[in-house]
This record gives C-alpha cells, sequence and structure tokens, in this order.
C-alpha cells in the first residue's frame, strides 16, 4: 500500500537491549516510507492533525500486520512490540468488532506471549475506565502490556495505575527541555524506584550515546533502545555493540564502586571518632559530645545533629560556616525527620551493625548541594546524624543533545 504522495509502506525494527543478559530482548516495530529518494520515517505522517485518522489506522494496520508475517518466521525467543493508539481502540470497540492484532495472531499462529502491546500516551476521548477494559482483551490472550511515550506529550498517571503495565518506556526526546541534567537523573531514578516496588519493566528510549546509556543505568533501567544500541533495520538484527556495552558497564562499575568506596573511608573515620565518645545521657551531653567533635570533622562534614529514635531533632544543627568555624541553628529542635526515606532503614541498621550507614546521594533542600547523610546510633535513645558534601560525585553537563527521531 502506498501514501497519497507516494511510496510504499514498510515495517521496520529496532532492538531492545536487555541489560542483565546483554541480548536482544525484542524489537519495536516503526514505520517506514520506501521511496525513489530511501526510506523515510512515518512518524511526521501518524503526527500530522490534518490528516484524517481512518487513514492512518489503515497504515497502520498494514504495517502491524506485515511486521507479523516477518516475526512469524523467526524461532528466536524474543518479543515484537506493537504501537497502538488509545483512540483506535475506540474504533474497533464502537464497530463492535474483533481487535485487528487479535486476528493477526490468529492467521499467522504466533503465539501471543510474544507480543507486548505499546499503548501510547495520547489522549483517550472516552470514559478513561473503558481503556484497561480494552486493553485486557489483550492481556486475556497473553499479550504483555507497556506504556509508551512517558515523558513525552500526553502524561497520564492514572493510565499507569489503571492499566497495570508490564513495561513502561520512557522516552529522552524531551531531556532537552531540562537546564539541570542532575533533576532530570533523578526524575529517572524515581521511575526505577516506583518501578521497582510495582514489579514493572523500564525501558529507556533513545538512548544515543554513552552518556545517556550511563543515566539509565544509574537509575535502574533493565532495557534499553535507540541509535547507540542498534538502527532500525528491514528484518530483525541481532548484532548489538557488545564491546561498547562491555564497556559502559564497567564504566558504570567502577563510578559505582568508587562512590561507595569513598563513602565508606569516611563512614569508618567518624565511626572512631564517635567510639571515643561517652554515651550520653541526656540531651546536654550529647550536645557536648556534638561540641567535642566539631573541630576533628573532615572538611566534607557541613552540619550535624541529634535525633531521638522517634525522629525528632534534640540538638541545634550544628553548621559549617568556613574551614574550623561552626554555628550553632537551635531554630531545628523540635523537627521531625522520621518521613526522610532512609531515616527508618539506616536508623536501624545503624543499631544493628553498630556502625555508620550512608543514605543515597540527594540535593540537599537548603543548601542545593550533592549531599548524601550517614547516621550513628548511641546505644540508647538518641541518634547521631552527619550531612556530607558528596565526593567525586561526576556533573552531568547542563544540557544534553537531544536524540534524534
Amino acid at each position: 500500500m502506498a501514501i497519497s504522495d507516494g511510496g510504499r509502506v514498510i515495517p521496520f525494527f529496532q532492538p531492545i537491549l536487555e541489560i542483565d543478559t546483554c541480548r536482544v530482548y525484542g524489537f519495536e516495530v516503526l514505520g517506514r516510507k520506501e521511496t525513489t529518494q530511501g526510506i523515510e520515517s512515518l512518524g511526521g505522517f501518524f503526527h500530522d492533525p490534518s490528516l484524517p485518522e481512518d487513514m492512518k489506522l489503515a497504515i497502520d494496520r498494514l504495517i502491524r500486520r506485515q511486521a507479523l508475517k516477518i516475526f512469524r518466521e523467526y524461532q528466536e525467543d524474543f518479543y515484537l512490540f506493537l504501537n497502538i493508539q488509545p483512540q483506535w481502540l475506540l474504533t474497533a470497540h464502537e464497530e463492535k468488532r474483533s481487535l485487528s492484532t487479535l486476528l493477526y495472531l490468529e492467521e499467522f499462529h504466533i503465539d501471543p506471549g510474544r507480543i507486548v502491546i505499546e499503548i501510547s500516551e495520547t489522549e483517550f476521548e472516552a470514559h478513561p475506565h473503558l481503556l484497561p477494559s480494552l486493553v485486557n482483551q489483550y492481556r486475556a490472550v497473553g499479550c504483555k502490556v507497556a506504556i509508551d511515550d512517558v515523558g513525552r506529550g500526553f502524561n497520564n498517571f492514572e493510565r499507569l495505575i489503571t492499566l497495570e503495565p508490564d513495561f513502561i518506556k520512557v522516552d529522552l526526546h524531551p531531556v532537552n527541555m531540562f537546564d539541570y541534567c542532575e533533576t532530570f537523573q533523578y526524575l529517572l531514578e524515581g521511575f526505577g524506584g516506583f518501578a521497582q516496588r510495582a514489579g514493572i519493566n523500564l525501558v529507556l528510549e533513545g538512548v544515543e550515546n554513552p552518556s545517556l546509556f550511563q543515566l539509565g543505568l544509574h537509575a535502574g533501567f533493565r532495557y534499553y533502545q535507540g541509535f547507540l544500541i542498534g538502527y532500525p533495520q528491514p528484518t530483525p538484527q541481532y548484532h548489538l555493540p557488545s564491546l561498547l556495552t562491555q564497556r559502559e558497564m564497567e564504566v558504570y562499575w567502577q563510578k559505582e564502586n568508587t562512590k561507595y568506596l569513598n563513602q565508606y573511608a569516611f563512614i569508618h573515620a567518624l565511626k572512631k571518632m564517635v567510639e571515643t565518645l561517652s554515651p550520653p545521657t541526656t540531651i546536654q551531653t550529647l550536645v557536648e559530645n556534638i561540641q567535642s567533635l566539631l573541630p576533628k570533622l573532615p572538611s566534607q562534614c557541613f552540619r550535624v545533629y541529634g535525633c531521638n529514635r522517634e525522629g525528632y531533632q534534640v540538638t541545634p544543627n550544628f553548621v559549617r560556616v568556613q574551614e574550623g568555624s561552626w554555628t550553632s541553628l537551635p531554630q531545628y529542635v523540635g523537627r521531625n525527620w522520621s518521613w526522610r526515606p532512609y531515616f527508618f532503614p539506616n536508623t536501624f541498621l545503624s543499631l544493628y551493625f553498630e556502625s555508620g550507614i550512608a543514605s543515597e546521594v540527594y540535593i540537599d533542600l537548603e543548601t542545593r548541594r550533592k549531599v548524601w547523610t550517614t547516621c550513628f546510633s548511641l546505644h540508647n535513645e538518641f541518634l547521631l546524624f552527619f550531612d556530607l558534601v558528596a565526593q567525586n560525585e561526576e556533573s552531568l553537563p547542563s544540557r544534553l543533545t537531544p536524540p534524534r527521531d
């Protein structure tokens, strides 16, 4: 089938890397147009609001059917990712007919368990509770479900909850919108934490260079897609840049190993100092203990305070104002810090292991610096906290070159 301005539409296949095996996990089907000038992307066609939806749907169905016809010839254990706009599902529902992809799977005798349906983050002009019931028609036969284009265009957190996807695909295309890439990194890490707790696999799209690949590794992404991994091809290709992947994994390991070795060195030095203290029996003796430590603390330590086990701060903040000089800020007494994500796990581990426990690196709300916190249990009702400036944290460029379509 040709589009009105000429050219034959065909499916292309872009590989998706699974990092734990360093092998191809699957391929996303992308629409292409074959012309006398070469191969052109159909991205502009599908996103052109001036074109009728029935034309887009017809072209999309053709591409999906062709892709599945090619896919059935491959016996390898990989998955095929098919893009579906949610509004097109509504069309099938209103016309009371079967979903075309399910008919194609029957036609070509393809195991639905090898198919991932990508629901794009576009508007759905119907009751939001209808979409999950439509998507469940794919699940009922064994297909997996992904939410595509998270981070680009229409963002609907309700959809993340109601569809309960097997995959979330996070798009790096809008990364140039972020003036501070550290903030974007923390956003990715937030997705990583959410996906881990919810049992959802993460796919990072638009990975075109090693720095973007490192972003995903640091955030805990398992799957990667982009020109760095492999270009779309007219047939599934399994030749991944294994040497590049191995090198980037080594770079990641070295960075993480160095970070934690540095944290351990600080914790070990602080532990030696804490062990010289007499166990405080009152808040006043705890304050005196802190004051005795201040001249000995490493320059990276910029804040010290004490709390009780319920998280209430019982001492002032002791804050470094310059080398060798500290000031006391009593207005923090009485604040509760148990809401901090690291508070309960770190304080209990500190008590159990009788050592300091380090938090993850984060941006301090007051200083806006990258910091980490370690706490020591003083074997009674008191906890001693040290805030330190993060060392050897390689800064990311203020802007990254956005991936190409």
